[in-house]
């Protein structure tokens, strides 16, 4: 099983969520793929399939609790939905982690600086 959050780089990124929607268990969903919805004051669009496979449960605390639960405690309390793989030893390939996550993370801020700015921040 493969239990779909967010990271504590988003969920601080985030700031104010207004709303989570997710699709409900036993929706087949593909890697990549929309699985729901984020809507804050930062960002509105997809919540994206880590891998492919079956939506088992989703943490129907988020939608008690209201959207702010999931971050909070992102790792633990704010899960979104557990997800049975269909395809997990190829897809994992396509999953980045480690220092190539951190890599990508840096150009994609690096990126935004430049963005926001108008390229103030080049170089830094």
């Amino acid at each position: 099983m493969c239990v779909r959050a967010f990271d504590d780089i988003v969920a601080r990124g985030a700031v104010k969520i207004f709303m989570v929607k997710l699709l409900p268990p036993g929706t087949v969903i593909l890697q990549k793929k929309k699985i729901g919805v984020l809507e804050s004051i930062k960002y509105t669009g997809p919540i994206v399939a880590p891998i492919s496979g079956t939506i088992v449960s989703v943490n129907e605390a988020v939608r008690r609790l209201g959207p702010n639960a999931f971050k909070d405690d992102p790792y633990g309390a704010g899960w979104l939905s557990v997800i049975k793989p269909t395809n997990l030893e190829s897809e994992l390939k396509n999953i980045l982690y480690g220092d190539a996550a951190k890599e990508w993370f840096k150009k994609e801020a690096d990126k935004s600086k430049d963005d926001i700015a108008g390229g103030e921040y080049k170089g830094m």
